[in-house]
């Protein structure tokens, strides 16, 4: 088989290797990917420890039974949704339903907490999507 005149030229490209390179090339290429592969393995780690670790403290704190504005705590977290429909005139809820939630949030810094994330991660979610159709006009 005859070589055109392109892989003549291609042929010319190339450069001899100092001694050594090859090796080094590899072994530089093969840490990276074991470096990559570590990290992805960290990263899901820790993502599913910090999960766990989340969950156990949320049903820890979940479970009290203090009582205050006359629900518990988990009363309260099960209501979020339908307090902020209520509070955002979407949806009704019960006068003294929405009394309790509110004199429980009031009084418990754990729940209050949890609202306050819960709202601010539905107000980004709601930016990003305004801004992903605004981006489509």
């Amino acid at each position: 088989m005859r070589k055109s005149s392109t892989d003549e030229a291609n042929q010319n490209d190339w450069t001899e290797c100092r001694p050594g390179e090859l090796c080094s090339l590899g072994e530089r290429l093969r840490s990276d990917y074991l470096r990559t592969k570590h990290a992805s393995a960290y990263r899901t780690v820790a993502a599913c420890a910090l999960v766990v670790l989340l969950s156990l403290g949320a049903s820890q704190w979940l479970r009290s039974a203090d009582r205050l504005g006359g629900m518990t705590c988990m009363e309260c977290v099960a209501q979020f949704d339908a307090y902020h429909d209520h509070l955002s005139g979407t949806a009704n809820m019960a006068p003294e339903q929405a009394k309790q939630l509110q004199e429980h949030l009031a009084n418990c810094k754990k729940c209050q907490s949890f609202y306050e994330n819960k709202l601010s991660i539905q107000l980004s979610e709601a930016f990003r999507w305004t801004g992903a159709l605004l981006a489509l006009r």
